[in-house]
């Protein structure tokens, strides 16, 4: 009634007033969707970090592999998680800790498969979509059956974990449960938890190594004193 004939003037306006406010209202909300994104990184970063640096101290190789799984996948919110170790005896990398609902990891893959191999070459972190682009245009029949493998352990990742050039065994990590891809910054703590995760592992098995010896030597002082004695 005020506006009488012009009342169009209004939903016009309305109009104008969102298409130019639009665009920063996106801007606003995505800028606080990425903030938000980089705090949680940012948390899980320092939690692995923490973590890394006190599991020299454990000396219970089961108990230590259970811990590193446990913390990826309740910390970074991944859908399953692995950890393979080198069997010096039987020249295969086995199963020793996982964590995922539905999950049937392989017990055992020989060394001389197309992803160890990978993995041995690259001494570095795997990621599926990168490595299945290079094998769309590549050759090197190496790489599809790596990727195979991958798909197999539904892994999203691998890290490969080496104290000096010995190759003690690599970290399977499943896809985030939020959807989001591993960012470089991942990729990076992930590459720090693997080396201090490949000490913590040698200080463990030499730990657990130097248990058996004493076992079996206080097994044979006792054969010995029952020889004598008979």
């Amino acid at each position: 009634p005020v506006l009488g004939d012009k009342w169009w003037m209004i939903p016009l306006g309305l109009m104008a007033l969102l298409a130019t406010s639009g665009p920063y209202i996106y801007l606003f909300i995505q800028h606080k969707a990425e903030d938000r994104l980089m705090r949680e990184q940012r948390r899980y970063h320092e939690i692995l970090t923490q973590a890394s640096r006190g599991m020299s101290r454990i000396r219970d190789l089961k108990k230590l592999l259970h811990l590193i799984v446990h913390i990826l996948t309740k910390t970074v919110r991944i859908r399953c998680a692995a950890i393979y170790l080198f069997d010096r005896n039987e020249n295969l990398f086995v199963l020793r800790s996982y964590r995922g609902k539905g999950i049937s990891f392989p017990t055992e893959i020989i060394a001389s498969s197309p992803l160890v191999k990978l993995l041995s070459e690259e001494k570095e972190p795997v990621l599926y979509d990168e490595l299945k682009q290079q094998a769309q245009g590549s050759f090197d029949p190496v790489l599809p059956n790596a990727l195979e493998q991958m798909a197999v352990l539904e892994a999203n990742m691998i890290v490969p974990t080496f104290a000096e050039d010995n190759f003690l065994g690599f970290l399977v990590l499943g896809d985030k449960l939020s959807g989001r891809v591993y960012t470089p910054e991942d990729i990076s703590v992930f590459s720090v938890l693997a080396g201090q995760s490949a000490l913590a592992i040698e200080n463990a098995q030499f730990y657990e190594e130097a248990q058996q010896m004493q076992v079996q030597i206080a097994q044979a002082e006792k054969m010995a004193t029952i020889g004598t004695m008979a």
